[in-house]
């Protein structure tokens, strides 16, 4: 029997045999390295009887553990509007109910009365009242609450509606994990 690469290797037996249901067969490998291999019977070319094909116990087959993968929820809340020197934004309030820190964050703003859009991201989270001093942070830990700064605008935002896309990130770049959850902002 022969078979172009389709062996799994198993280095235990020095002769050709078969599984009790006569499905997987254990061949010289046609390639180089391990001298025997288990096949499937559907990639086969049997010839001559195999009624005296002694019946070996193929190693058991690999199965995979199932990971979870990581889950992150974190919740908006609007914390007001700002202003300084002529430039407005929607200050917004992130709040961490996941079991990860979050490193990077991308804020997308539309204006729905005006149809304007603005876009911010950062490795970080900063925040400042007026044009006070920022408050900055490297992450926001889990069960974490931090408020950042939206993207600018150059017109008063007050009786606007926005609806804002955030997303965060485990890692810096907007990279890792990252999930985005969608809010409406009303100043």
């Amino acid at each position: 029997m022969r078979l172009p690469g389709l062996c799994w290797s198993a280095k235990r037996r020095k002769s050709s045999g078969r599984d009790a249901t006569g499905e997987y067969w254990y061949i010289p490998n046609p390639d180089l390295g391990v001298e025997f291999c288990w096949v499937w019977g559907e990639y086969a070319t049997l010839t001559g009887t195999t009624a005296f094909v002694p019946v070996f116990t193929p190693p058991p087959t690999f199965t995979s553990t199932a990971t979870s993968v990581p889950v992150l929820n974190f919740k908006l809340r609007g914390a007001g509007m700002d202003l300084c020197s002529g430039i407005w934004w929607m200050r917004v309030e992130i709040s961490n109910l996941s079991e990860y820190s979050f490193k990077s964050l991308k804020i997308e703003m539309q204006d729905l009365d005006t149809n304007a859009y603005r876009v911010t991201s950062s490795n970080g989270f900063a925040s400042r009242k007026g044009c006070g001093a920022y408050t900055v942070a490297d992450v926001i830990v889990p069960n974490g609450v931090f408020i950042v700064d939206g993207p600018k605008f150059d017109y008063n935002l007050r009786g606007h509606t926005l609806r804002g896309f955030v997303t965060v990130c485990t890692e810096s770049e907007l990279k890792g994990i990252c999930t985005t959850n969608q809010g409406s902002f009303r100043p």
